[in-house]
């Protein structure tokens, strides 16, 4: 008689595995350059002299912990935009060029003479009496 297949005791969803993940890291950006200091401090103590390996070496650890969290950063996204743009269909519709307008208004749109290039416009007066006299319904 086979021994029935076991399943693991705790499932661990992706997002628990990302805070873990998360958690790790914070743990390693702080701890990482606390030990080297500790480090540094031993080496200035040794040699006696002012505490410049400890700022040297801590410096160096936290320099390199930020930018491997950088490059890990960009990696992840330049991976999921790959994923991403693989998973996507090609849109064929796509207007490949740029289409210029002709200079033509809808019918019924006129433009107006603009005042600051020197056109005479229809005083506010008479453009409310002209609705009026048409007879489009608007009252002004």
């Amino acid at each position: 008689m086979a021994a029935p297949e076991r399943k693991p005791r705790f499932s661990r969803l992706r997002s628990d595995v990302a805070a873990d993940d998360g958690l790790v890291r914070a743990i390693e950006l702080v701890a990482t350059p606390m030990i080297f200091a500790g480090f540094g401090w031993l080496l200035d103590r040794w040699l006696g002299t002012t505490p410049v390996f400890l700022i040297v070496l801590a410096a160096l650890a936290l320099l390199g912990k930020v930018l491997a969290e950088y490059y890990r950063y960009t990696h992840q996204m330049d991976k999921h935009a790959t994923e991403l743009s693989a998973e996507r269909p090609s849109n064929a519709r796509v207007i490949e060029t740029v289409e210029e307008p002709d200079g033509r208004l809808p019918a019924g749109i006129t433009l107006g003479e603009d005042p600051a290039v020197g056109g005479d416009p229809a005083p506010a007066s008479q453009v409310a009496q002209g609705s009026q006299a048409s007879g489009d319904g608007r009252h002004g």
